[in-house]
């Protein structure tokens, strides 16, 4: 015989069940609230497998959630664990740019001792080894794009000219920048650490050292030597023809009409401005103060 409650009408199988039920903390005829969805249960129980589900109940207002995002690669995680893994182990962004601040401070520990500023140059110790005896002299070195091109040597000049003209900006470019009898115009060089070419240069009445990509600096320099060698600039072309040297005459419109601009040409001033960093003292002697 089945027993009701006075309260709420539900039915129970023998008075043990009934008293249970009226004993409850809860009163029978008082639902029981979700406080995350209010959605209404007749038991604790109910309630509890309710908030034991896999899916919440409700989701979280988005401005509640703490959303983890790493600061290199912008990647969001649902916790700051997850984060921290992400960092610690997978973030190649992050693990990139260690890398580079690595290899900045080892540039910086690697180029030694600058000796003196001035308004449109750096005076520089710098050791020189020649042939006859080794001897310390004092260096200024000129901001790159201000070498004056009109005090190469012609003959030398010439001489680059006999040769080869696929290859001729290449040499032309190592004669200038890398030449050990000239150091006043190493203020460039490539570094092999950074992928960059670094060069020196005046801003706001100060000598800094700048990066560029071996792209733009290729460019730049060959479009320099073509302007330095074109008949309406320079007299080697009516030099030449005026020693009957025609061939060698006829070689300067060749360079002016060659694309310069292809992979082997980029590849080459790499190489040749890789040398500058190799001649006796200048890695030794040259310390960059501001690097931008």
């Amino acid at each position: 015989m089945s027993v009701t409650c006075p309260k709420c009408n539900k039915s129970f199988s023998s008075k043990g069940y009934l008293t249970r039920h009226l004993n409850q903390t809860t009163a029978c005829n008082q639902p029981i609230n979700c406080k995350k969805c209010g959605k209404e249960f007749e038991s604790q129980g109910l309630l509890n497998k309710h908030y034991s589900r896999k899916t919440p109940c409700v989701d979280e207002e988005p401005e509640e959630k703490i959303i983890s995002k790493c600061e290199y690669c912008d990647g969001i995680f649902s916790s700051v664990s997850n984060l921290n893994k992400h960092m610690r182990t997978v973030c190649k962004v992050r693990k990139r740019e260690t890398k580079l601040e690595k290899e900045m401070a080892e540039l910086k520990n690697m180029i030694k001792t600058l000796v003196e500023n001035q308004a449109s140059s750096v005076t520089i110790n710098n050791m020189i080894n020649t042939v006859q005896q080794n001897m310390y002299v004092n260096v200024t070195i000129c901001n790159f794009g201000s070498e004056d091109l009109s005090k190469l040597n012609q003959q030398d000049v010439i001489n680059l000219l006999k040769g080869q003209v696929d290859d001729f900006m290449i040499r032309m470019i190592e004669y200038i920048y890398a030449n050990p009898e000239y150091p006043e115009r190493h203020n460039i060089f490539y570094d092999p650490v950074r992928r960059k070419v670094l060069f020196q240069c005046r801003v706001d009445d100060k000598i800094i050292w700048k990066f560029d990509d071996i792209e733009n600096i290729s460019k730049l320099l060959t479009d320099k030597i073509k302007d330095y060698i074109h008949p309406l600039n320079s007299p080697y072309f009516n030099t030449l023809a005026g020693a009957k040297d025609i061939e060698t005459a006829n070689k300067i419109p060749q360079i002016l009409c060659t694309n310069w601009g292809t992979p082997k040409t980029v590849e080459g001033v790499r190489e040749s401005l890789t040398k500058v960093t190799k001649n006796e003292g200048f890695m030794d002697q040259v310390k960059i103060h501001e690097i931008e």
